[in-house]
């Protein structure tokens, strides 16, 4: 499965690449914002240890209430109509 990301992810570039070669200021400000960005993912406020602690917490409270839940009172209705034609066995 991470071959296919990583193909895929490759394939869009050398789309965008080739498809705006003539363009060097929009491949500059497009190349330019992915490094940037990539550059300062380790500066995330929020770790992805934190995150995975917030996610594993949530699950396990979600777990926990909906482990025992009561019982449904369904209510009960008798029905008085008959069958009707078409339902009725032949003989």
């Amino acid at each position: 499965m991470r071959s296919l990301y990583a193909n895929k992810h490759n394939r869009y570039w050398q789309n965008e690449i080739s498809v705006n070669k003539s363009n060097t200021q929009w491949l500059w400000w497009t190349l330019h914002s992915v490094l940037v960005d990539s550059a300062h993912d380790d500066d995330s406020p929020f770790p992805a240890d934190d995150f995975a602690k917030y996610f594993k917490n949530k699950v396990d409270s979600a777990h926990t209430s909906t482990d025992a839940p009561p019982l449904y009172d369904v209510p009960c209705r008798v029905t008085t109509s008959p069958l009707s034609p078409s339902t009725r066995s032949r003989n």
